[in-house]
């Protein structure tokens, strides 16, 4: 009897797994293919825009306070609707547009916060702008009255103030041979008699009150006085913080006995444009480092220039080798009072 031969032809099995294994790739490649269609389309939910890209640290390190000026202009770039935090505390949309600022060659940049926008002498105060800037350090005035009165013992002023009114008194004695000055008012608005309105800019320290005192002991308003103060207010650094042609645009009614200390070159410049202080705010921010203002006083040539605000820290030229002054205007940006000529 003859055995048949059982063994299986190797190519034919070899051909056979390989089949087979084509067969299951495919099927395991179709289940995976199914399975990520089924994900994306049902399971999964892309994240918002606003969360694909996370920044961690900084680009490049912040300037310091005062960095040296290598270019002679500095560009803000273009922002357009950001979420801003103001300097007042709140978060706002704002649309800020590209700002070209002019660094003159002697000039360095100090770097201002956004909270600096609430202090300093030139501030706009009026009905639709409170003060909320921080208080100084101040000094009683009966401590140093020389040739006026005080209405009360606790009345106080900043230290430049107070020492301002000391002149503008002697001057308003050497003047007018009187001495019935009273100062009336300051920091806080009295809740008896005369004067009981609340003005905008009293906190500040910068502002008084002024009334005269009879003979008989008797206090009436200042109203009489004010030619001389008209005149010469300004050679001490006073100006009238609201005044009848000021009342539309600051809501508030005229107070001819209300004087503010903003300093003798921007009282002095408002004296020479016959700009009120309202006026005087708005005209300053024409003036940039490009087209400063100029005042001269006692021989010395000063700069008043406007920088405006940048979102968030704000980077403000400032002489090198010379004395300044930045006030902000709780608004817009900031005014600078140097020595000397920008160039």
């Amino acid at each position: 009897m003859t055995k048949k031969n059982t063994m299986v032809n190797p190519v034919v099995r070899r051909r056979r797994a390989i089949a087979g294994t084509v067969v299951m790739s495919a099927m395991v490649v179709g289940a995976v293919w199914a399975g990520d269609t089924f994900y994306k389309k049902v399971v999964y939910q892309p994240p918002d825009k606003s969360e694909w890209l996370r920044i961690e640290g900084n680009f490049a390190d912040h300037p310091t306070e005062e960095t040296e000026a290598s270019v002679q202009s500095l560009q803000i770039p273009e922002v357009t609707e950001v979420k801003e935090t103001d300097p007042f505390g709140e978060t706002q949309n704002a649309e800020f547009q590209p700002i070209i600022i002019h660094i003159p060659a002697n000039c360095v940049m100090m770097t201002q916060e956004a909270s600096a926008l609430r202090n300093g002498k030139l501030l706009r105060l009026d009905s639709e702008h409170a003060y909320s800037g921080y208080e100084g350090e101040m000094t009683v005035i009966s401590e140093s009255a020389g040739g006026y009165d005080v209405h009360s013992s606790d009345l106080q002023l900043m230290p430049c103030t107070l020492d301002a009114m000391d002149k503008m008194a002697q001057g308003y004695i050497a003047s007018t041979g009187k001495h019935d000055l009273l100062a009336y008012s300051t920091t806080e608005t009295p809740k008896h008699s005369l004067y009981e309105r609340e003005l905008p800019d009293m906190a500040t320290g910068y502002c008084i009150d002024l009334a005269i005192e009879n003979e008989d002991g008797g206090i009436e308003p200042f109203y009489s006085r004010g030619v001389w103060l008209e005149s010469n207010a300004h050679r001490y650094g006073f100006v009238f913080s609201y005044t009848e042609a000021d009342e539309e645009a600051t809501g508030v009614e005229s107070a001819p006995y209300h004087l503010r200390y903003v300093g003798t070159v921007h009282a002095g410049l408002m004296h020479e444009l016959e700009l009120s202080l309202a006026a005087y705010q708005e005209e300053v921010k024409k003036h940039t480092t490009d087209d400063p203002l100029t005042y001269e006083e006692n021989g010395q040539t000063y700069s008043v220039y406007y920088v405006p605000r940048s979102m968030g820290k704000t980077n403000v030229p400032v002489p090198k080798n010379g004395k300044y002054e930045i006030s902000g205007n709780n608004e817009t940006g900031f005014v600078v009072v140097a020595e000397g000529t920008l160039r």
